[in-house]
C-alpha cells in the first residue's frame, strides 16, 4: 500500500491515485448484503419482469437481479441506492469512513479528514445509458449543489469504489491524468449531464484501472473522469463519496479558469433557462411512468384538457422562484457570468 507521501505527490501530479485492497473485505461483504436485500424489496415493491412476462424469481443476486428485471428496459432501471444506505451503519460508518482510508488521508493532508455531506451508490445495468457519464469535473456538481443550498462552495477530494469486479467493460471510471491542473473548465449541458467541453477530453487513451472489491479510486474534484458503458450481462456496482478539503491543502488544485471557452458566455438567457430545466430533471432523476393520452372529442376530454392546463400553470407559478434560482446557478457553473 502507498504511504502518505505517495498519495500525495500522486495526486498533486497526476489527480488521482488507486488504493488496492484498503477497504475491509469483512465490510463489502456486509455492504454487499444490504444492497442485495435493497434490490430484493425493489423487485417485490414494483413487479418488474423478465422477457416473456414472467415474474422475476429468487435468488436476486446483486450480479443479476435488476439486469434480470429490466432486460426489456435497462433505462428504467433504478440507478441511485441513496435510501437504502442514507442511514446505514455499515455505509456511513465502516465504508465512508474506513479506518484504514482516513488513516492514510491524515497522512495526505495533515489532519483528520473531514467526510462531506454528499454521497452516492450506483448500479448500472447493461444496455442503460442512464449513467453513462461523459468527461466531467466533478466541482461543476459540487458547485451547482452548494449554490442551490445558498451554502459556500466547498473544495473535495472525492472516493470511488467498486463492490464488484470492474473494469473497463462493465463502465469502469476513467480518468485523465494532469487534467486537474488545467484548473476549473466550464461545463455545458449535455444530455442531461454536466460535460467539459469536448477540446479538454483526452486525444490519447484514458486511464481504465481494473478494480475490484476493496479498492478505491481517490481524486480531486478537478480530475476530468468519466464513466461507459456497461456491455456485460451482470450490473456494476460501486459506492463514492467525498471528503472536505482547504484551498491551501497540497492536493487541492487551484480553481484557474481556462480561458478558452469565452463563447459560453454569450449563451442568451433562453438557452440557459431550457439548460437549467433540462439539469433540474437530471438532478431529479425524474421519470414518467405513464401518459395519459388526450384528444379533441367531446366535452369530456376538453375537461380533462382544462385541469391539466390549470394543473400546469399552478405548478410553474409555484416552481418559479426555484427555476429562477436554478438558473443563476447554471450560469455560475457554465461560465456565463464568470467563474474565478
Amino acid at each position: 500500500m502507498l504511504d502518505g507521501s505517495a498519495v500525495r505527490r500522486e495526486l498533486r501530479e497526476k489527480g488521482y491515485v488507486v488504493l488496492r485492497g484498503i477497504i475491509e473485505p469483512s465490510t463489502i461483504e456486509r455492504a454487499r448484503g444490504i444492497l442485495e436485500k435493497a434490490v430484493g424489496a425493489h423487485v417485490d415493491k414494483h413487479k418488474p419482469t423478465v422477457d416473456g412476462g414472467q415474474p422475476l424469481s429468487s435468488p436476486r443476486t446483486l450480479e443479476t437481479g435488476l439486469s434480470r428485471a429490466y432486460e426489456a428496459d435497462p433505462d428504467m432501471a433504478p440507478v441511485t441506492w441513496v435510501p437504502a444506505v442514507k442511514n446505514s451503519f455499515v455505509f456511513q460508518q465502516l465504508l465512508f469512513r474506513d479506518h484504514n482510508l482516513c488513516n492514510l488521508l491524515e497522512q495526505v493532508i495533515g489532519r483528520p479528514p473531514s467526510l462531506a455531506s454528499r454521497f452516492n451508490v450506483r448500479s448500472k445495468v447493461p444496455g442503460s445509458t442512464a449513467v453513462n457519464f461523459p468527461w466531467h469535473q466533478d466541482h461543476a456538481y459540487f458547485r451547482m449543489q452548494y449554490l442551490l443550498k445558498k451554502q459556500p462552495v466547498q473544495r473535495l477530494l472525492a472516493a470511488w469504489a467498486p463492490l464488484l469486479p470492474t473494469d473497463e467493460r462493465n463502465g469502469v471510471i476513467q480518468l485523465y491524468a494532469g487534467s486537474h491542473l488545467l484548473g476549473f473548465i466550464p461545463h455545458r449541458c449535455s444530455g442531461g449531464f454536466l460535460a467539459a467541453p469536448s477540446e479538454c477530453s483526452p486525444r490519447e487513451n484514458a486511464d481504465a484501472p481494473s478494480l475490484r472489491p476493496g479498492d478505491v479510486v481517490l481524486f480531486t474534484d478537478l480530475t476530468l473522469h468519466r464513466s461507459g458503458p456497461n456491455l456485460c450481462d451482470s450490473v456494476r456496482w460501486s459506492a463514492d463519496w467525498a471528503f472536505e478539503l482547504c484551498e491551501e491543502d497540497e492536493v487541492c488544485p487551484p480553481l484557474l479558469e481556462l480561458q478558452v471557452h469565452q463563447e459560453l458566455r454569450a449563451q442568451p438567457k433562453s438557452v440557459l433557462i431550457r439548460n437549467a430545466c433540462r439539469m433540474w430533471r437530471g438532478l431529479c432523476d425524474f421519470r414518467l411512468a405513464s401518459s395519459m393520452p388526450i384528444n379533441n372529442m367531446g366535452l369530456i376530454s376538453f375537461s380533462v384538457g382544462v385541469v391539466v392546463a390549470i394543473g400546469i400553470l399552478a405548478m410553474a407559478a409555484t416552481l418559479l422562484p426555484s427555476t429562477i434560482s436554478l438558473v443563476a446557478c447554471f450560469e455560475q457553473v457554465n461560465g456565463s457570468q464568470g467563474v474565478w
